[in-house]
C-alpha cells in the first residue's frame, strides 16, 4: 500500500451521511489519533473525532485493515473539510480508468437530465456495447457505424458540454430584456435608458431542452449616456472590451438588430452569428422582429428553434440505451482512428478499456 491518502466516497455536499476512506501506511494509526484512542482492525467503533481539545464530530468508524479506514461522519461540508485539514491530506479522487468508471465520476455535474440519462446509459455499459460490436461487421457496415457514432457523439457533447450563447448587438437593443425571457426570471435590470448593462452577466439556462450557458453583455455600439465630446466613460469603454472578449469565445451569437440600431459592426472571431431583429412592436421595426417585451413567449421560442437549426440538433439529446463518446478522452480517441485502422482496433483484445 502507498503513501497515505484521504478520499470522500460518498458524492460531496449537505447530507445526512459523509463517509471518508483513509488508505496508506499509517492509517489506522492516524485514524487512532483523530479518534483519540487505539483502534483494532475488524472493529466497528462509535468515537469522537477530535483535535486537540476540541470535540469535532461523533462518528462510526470502520477498521478494514492497518492500511484501510472508514470515517462515517455526519454530512456537513465545513466539518469534512475540517477533517481533511486536521489530518494533514488533501482532498483526493479515486482515478477513474474505464468508461464506465470516467461516466460515472461525471454524472453528479450532468448539466441537465438528458446529459444525466445519456451518462447513465455510458454507466451501465451501452458505449462498451456498441463498441464490442464492431468485431461482428463488415467493412462498409463498420464505416457507417463509425460515421454515425461520430455524428451520435457530436449531438451527446451539446447536452454534456452547454454551449455559449452571447446576445450581443448595439446600445438598447433589447439584450437584456430577452436575457431575462431566455431564464425566466428578472435577472438583470432593463431600462429605457441606453447602456444599463455594462457587465457580461451568465447564466446557466435552457433553450429547446437543450443546456446553454447564456451570457448577456454591453452594447458593443452606439450612443451611451456619459459618453460625451470625449468619447465613452471608462466603466463603458471596458463594457465593450469585456463584451468583445466574449465574442471570442461564444459558440452561438444572437446579433440583436433593432430598428434604428446604426450600422452592424464586423464580428471578429465570433462563433456561429445569428442575426435577429429586436423590438419589433416599435415603429421601423424589420418585417418580422420579435418583441420581448411585447410577446415573450414567442420571442423564446424563435430563440430556441433558431439555437436548435444552427446546431443540427434534434428534439432531445438523449436516446435509451444509445451508446456515445461522453469526454475528451474518448472522443480523441476516435478522433485519431484513420478509417484504415477500425477493424484493427476492433480486433485488439480489451480496446475498450484503452479509450
Amino acid at each position: 500500500m502507498g503513501d497515505l491518502a484521504l478520499f470522500e466516497l460518498s458524492p460531496r455536499g449537505s447530507g445526512a451521511i459523509s463517509v471518508l476512506q483513509l488508505t496508506g501506511r499509517g492509517a489506522l494509526q492516524r485514524a487512532g489519533e483523530l479518534c483519540g484512542k487505539p483502534l483494532l482492525v475488524g472493529s466497528v467503533t462509535l468515537a469522537r473525532l477530535r483535535s486537540g481539545d476540541e470535540d469535532l464530530d461523533e462518528a462510526l468508524v470502520v477498521v478494514h485493515g492497518e492500511d484501510a479506514v472508514e470515517l462515517h461522519l455526519h454530512g456537513s461540508p465545513p466539518l469534512v473539510a475540517r477533517i481533511f485539514s486536521d489530518i494533514g491530506l488533501s482532498r483526493e479522487e479515486p482515478e477513474a480508468r474505464t468508461p464506465e468508471e470516467r461516466a460515472e465520476a461525471l454524472l453528479e455535474k450532468a448539466p441537465g437530465e438528458d446529459g444525466a440519462r445519456i451518462l447513465l446509459d455510458q454507466v451501465e455499459g451501452a458505449l462498451r456495447r456498441r463498441l464490442e460490436a464492431w468485431g461482428g461487421m463488415d467493412d462498409d457496415e463498420l464505416q457507417a457505424e463509425y460515421a454515425l457514432l461520430t455524428e451520435d457523439s457530436r449531438v451527446a457533447r451539446y447536452a454534456l458540454e452547454p454551449p455559449r450563447v452571447l446576445l450581443a448587438g448595439p446600445v438598447n437593443a433589447g439584450k437584456s430584456t430577452l436575457f431575462n425571457v431566455l431564464v425566466g426570471s428578472e435577472r438583470v435590470i432593463c431600462s429605457p435608458q441606453h447602456g444599463t448593462t455594462r457587465d457580461l452577466v451568465l447564466q446557466r439556462t435552457e433553450l429547446a431542452g437543450w443546456p446553454v450557458d447564456l451570457l448577456d453583455s454591453a452594447g458593443l455600439w452606439g450612443s451611451v449616456r456619459g459618453a460625451g465630446a470625449g468619447g465613452l466613460d471608462p466603466v463603458e469603454a471596458e463594457g465593450r472590451r469585456l463584451a468583445r472578449r466574449a465574442l471570442e469565445e461564444a459558440d452561438i451569437v444572437f446579433l440583436l438588430e433593432p430598428p434604428l440600431g446604426g450600422p452592424a459592426e464586423a464580428l471578429s472571431g465570433a462563433g456561429i452569428c445569428l442575426p435577429l431583429a429586436t423590438k419589433g412592436d416599435l415603429p421601423g421595426a424589420a418585417s418580422g422582429a420579435l418583441s420581448a417585451a411585447a410577446d415573450p413567449g414567442a420571442a423564446a421560442e424563435l430563440c430556441s428553434a433558431r439555437f436548435r437549426a444552427a446546431l443540427a440538433l434534434p428534439v432531445r439529446a438523449w436516446s435509451p440505451g444509445r451508446g456515445v463518446l461522453f469526454d475528451p478522452a474518448s472522443r480523441s480517441w476516435l478522433e485519431g482512428l484513420a478509417a484504415a485502422d477500425l477493424r484493427a482496433a476492433a480486433a485488439a483484445p480489451g480496446f475498450v478499456d484503452q479509450l
